[in-house]
């Protein structure tokens, strides 16, 4: 069966329990991030306004989670866009920049571990001449390290510096080793984080990981509670265009660790709206969100599956 996968952070914490990796990719903001521009110094206290909005919020609502945190942010931003609050606006962008460098650094502490055991390295390996497509949005590299660990080639839609071979990636989010091609805006690294940039439709290329700890000139990262304010960019809707071509094709989609989250829900209908209605749905989640089975029913799927991960993957050594 010609198989989508569809993938959510649940593949990135499955990965960090498999290698014993201490950081906890749901908590930011208690790791110690190196950045290239701020030797010695955790990037957060280089970015004051993110730093003040976390610690105010975590002030008023103590024991917050920090996706709540930026949930809370999320809340504010109609009313920060409305009405010009400068103030909001620098957190937004700082803390576009903190998640692409903070989650850089959890990649390449990833990069330096074993990972040819992993199930779901196991998995894809098995179904290696059946995997047509995938969606991920995640910003690290998680799903393109166990597929390249399992001999499946792929690109980066949208990606200008990458060759289209393999099968086709869609990061509507973003991704850790993204950024604006060259000859688009010029920036020197050590003005990076004091100047807001946003939504600006450039091509993208990738970074080498020796650069991924230098500031981007800008950061196209979706944050985690706020609704894609990026889906009209280039690269996004070519993305999107791709994806359409290869769903009619499929006839089983691996929805993986998915949390569908409110505000992602409309993205993700959109990708689950372009499959055929005789695809089979199979949504691997320790507890499946009972909302996206309401919506596959009522998309008129007929044939769901829902499975823990230790009932559906190969045991890991």
């Amino acid at each position: 069966m010609k198989i989508g996968l569809i993938v959510g952070n649940g593949l990135t914490i499955d990965l960090c329990c498999y290698t014993g990796l201490e950081l906890d990719p749901c908590r930011p903001f208690n790791w110690f991030v190196e950045c290239s521009e701020y030797e010695n110094t955790n990037l957060l206290d280089a970015l004051p306004n993110a730093k003040a909005f976390i610690e105010d919020t975590r002030q008023k609502n103590p024991g917050i989670s920090d996706f709540d945190i930026l949930g809370e942010l999320t809340r504010l931003l109609p009313k920060c866009w409305r009405d010009w609050q400068e103030n909001l606006r620098w957190v937004h962008c700082e803390l576009r920049h903190y998640m692409a460098i903070a989650y850089s650094n959890l990649q390449l502490r990833l990069d330096n571990l074993d990972k040819a055991n992993w199930a779901w390295v196991k998995w894809f390996y098995l179904r290696s001449a059946d995997i047509l497509g995938a969606v991920s949005f995640n910003y690290d590299l998680t799903l393109e390290r166990a597929l390249a660990n399992a001999g499946i080639p792929y690109h980066r839609v949208g990606v200008t510096s990458e060759c289209r071979r393999g099968i086709p990636i869609v990061k509507p989010h973003g991704s850790i080793d993204f950024e604006v091609g060259p000859g688009t805006i010029y920036m020197p690294p050590n003005i990076r984080l004091k100047n807001i940039t946003l939504l600006n439709d450039c091509p993208i290329v990738s970074l080498l990981p020796k650069e991924w700890l230098i500031p981007r000139i800008e950061a196209d990262i979706v944050l985690p509670s706020e609704p894609s304010p990026q889906v009209r960019l280039s690269w996004v809707q070519k993305s999107r265009q791709d994806f359409a071509l290869v769903a009619p094709k499929l006839e089983r989609c691996v929805i993986i660790g998915s949390s569908y989250w409110r505000c992602d829900r409309d993205e993700i209908n959109w990708f689950i709206d372009q499959l055929q209605r005789n695809c089979v749905i199979e949504v691997v989640n320790p507890k499946p969100p009972k909302e996206l089975l309401d919506y596959l029913y009522r998309r008129g799927f007929t044939a769901i599956k829902t499975f823990h991960p230790k009932d559906c993957l190969p045991r890991n050594k």
